[in-house]
């Protein structure tokens, strides 16, 4: 009996994805490279990796639970597990430590029609000298922050979300005002991935942010000439007579709610 008491006063949540499953979906589908000797010989399968998220969403302990069988494929999947950032588990409302799995699958088939649909089979970089390093960089670490390529060079961030967003019926309906934030990180390439929503103002205010934000291309950010990967935050005031309040937020502010 009291071991079921126990378990009925603790509240418990595992580690997630930012952007949820959604979220790592569009990141593999956007930043997967098949592995050309893998490709050539038509090799599918599966990797399985174990870690554990620390309670202040670093990832350390990673291993391989199941390989594919073969070591390019397994390459690849290290590469972009290394891609995601990680939101904490939580017990009680305290974030702790917690073990996880994540399984990502590999098919020739299926990547055949992933690289008709995004128009790729390689991603195009816009400097010559690119880091591999998985870490993402705060603004102070860096020589040049991203920049986003807006088509104008009269338009900056804050007029081209301005022109573009609008006002979701939902919040209208429900006369739902004040500002959604939004981070996400720039790759290398210009591309952004681990888009998470830092706070909902509901109505479908931040999902028609993160819509505009989505269609930019970047500029990366430069650390020691190479282009290397870097998070922004972003805040957008919603007011019935208008999107106004945008406000771009220092990359250290990692987690903090507004």
């Amino acid at each position: 009996m009291l071991s079921h008491i126990i378990m009925a006063q603790t509240s418990m949540s595992g580690p997630e994805t930012y952007g949820g499953k959604r979220g790592v979906k569009a990141l593999v589908e956007q930043e997967m490279i098949y592995p050309p000797s893998a490709y050539e010989q038509k090799i599918d399968g599966d990797v399985v990796v174990d870690f554990i998220v620390r309670s202040n969403g670093s990832v350390t302990d990673v291993k391989l639970y199941a390989s594919s069988g073969n070591e390019e494929l397994d390459k690849e999947a290290l590469r972009l597990f290394y891609l995601i950032s990680w939101i904490p588990g939580e017990v009680n409302g305290e974030r702790v430590d917690m073990q996880d799995r994540w399984t990502i699958k590999f098919n020739t088939y299926k990547y055949d029609r992933l690289c008709r649909k995004r128009g790729y089979r390689h991603l195009d970089y816009e400097f010559e000298h690119i880091s591999m390093d998985p870490r993402i960089f705060g603004e102070t670490e860096l020589d040049t922050v991203a920049q986003p390529k807006t088509g104008h060079p009269d338009v900056d961030l804050e007029r081209y979300l301005i022109l573009n967003v609008t006002y979701p019926e939902e919040a209208k309906r429900y006369n739902i005002e004040g500002s959604a934030a939004v981070s996400f990180v720039i790759e290398p390439h210009g591309g952004l991935t681990n888009i998470h929503i830092e706070k909902n103002l509901g109505g479908g205010c931040p999902q028609e942010l993160i819509r505009v934000l989505n269609t930019l291309d970047w500029t990366p950010a430069i650390k020691n000439g190479h282009a290397v990967r870097s998070r922004q935050f972003i805040s957008l005031g919603f007011s019935l007579g208008g999107v106004q309040g945008f406000e771009l937020l220092p990359a250290q502010q990692s987690g903090v709610m507004f």
